[in-house]
């Protein structure tokens, strides 16, 4: 596609930025990891914050015990430890579509995701590799929880060695995890009660997500595990379309070094 083609996603990306730093009160960089970062001044109780409160903790405490060493930084520099972590993963994820495509799309992604600093970029990475390596859907299991809906692709295929690593690698964190800090997994589990299932918006979205997975599962459409990591997101937001980066990794040919825009389409609308 000539460069003109993507003048739209440039001026995407452009704007997403200006939102970013012309609007510091609305999209103020880390605003969701300083919820990680001050995990460690509020240990004895993790959940102490409601869900979309500014600086409430989601997710498990196996997450907050594996950042722990991170949270000893200062604060300015855990958030640029984190978000250069992100670029990076980001980068690398569309590293397969070259720079005409893959440098708007980072644009665009980085300019969603700097300002947050959330978990995103890390759940596409884990879409990527846990098609590979079942034991990293430990990860989107113990953040976010839903996004996990990506192991049902092995149990629609039959593939139960790859079900049964992924389960099991998450239940040794859980279990080494509480071993650690008993208390802490009792407020998390409670909180998930208490939280509810997000009403019936949210249970539309993961119904839809476990379809898309059995579907894209029996058609061997890779693509469909981060679209349902995506729609199942607990808590929805644009930032959200960040796990669909997965997509270019997932679809390029084996040895490819490049693939164009027109070879993610045909992969996603082919067999």
């Amino acid at each position: 596609m000539p460069v003109l083609g993507l003048l739209p996603l440039w001026v995407v990306g452009a704007w997403v930025w200006f939102h970013a730093i012309a609007y510091p009160y609305w999209y103020r960089f880390g605003a969701d990891s300083v919820a990680y970062y001050v995990t460690r001044h509020h240990w004895d109780d993790l959940y102490w914050l409601a869900p979309l409160v500014d600086g409430a903790y989601l997710y498990s405490p196996a997450f907050a015990q594996v950042i722990w060493p991170l949270t000893w930084l200062p604060w300015d520099a855990f958030r640029l430890v984190w978000g250069v972590a992100e670029v990076a993963v980001l980068a690398w994820l569309l590293r397969p579509m070259g720079w005409r495509w893959g440098a708007p799309l980072l644009l665009v992604g980085a300019g969603l995701e700097l300002p947050l600093e959330n978990v995103y970029p890390f759940l596409a990475l884990a879409a990527v590799a846990g098609l590979r390596h079942p034991a990293a859907w430990a990860f989107p299991l113990l953040t976010k929880v839903t996004p996990g809906v990506g192991v049902l692709w092995f149990a629609v295929r039959r593939e139960w060695r790859h079900v049964l690593t992924a389960v099991a690698t998450t239940g040794a964190i859980v279990c080494v995890s509480f071993l650690i800090s008993p208390a802490q997994w009792t407020q998390w589990f409670a909180f998930l009660r208490r939280t509810g299932s997000g009403g019936y918006f949210a249970l539309i979205r993961y119904a839809t997500a476990t379809g898309l997975t059995i579907w894209g599962a029996r058609t061997t459409r890779r693509w469909t595990v981060p679209a349902a990591m995506t729609i199942a997101t607990p808590v929805w937001s644009t930032a959200s379309l960040i796990i669909l980066t997965a997509i270019p990794r997932l679809v390029a040919p084996p040895n490819a070094r490049r693939v164009s825009g027109r070879v993610v389409r045909t992969a996603m609308v082919s067999r």
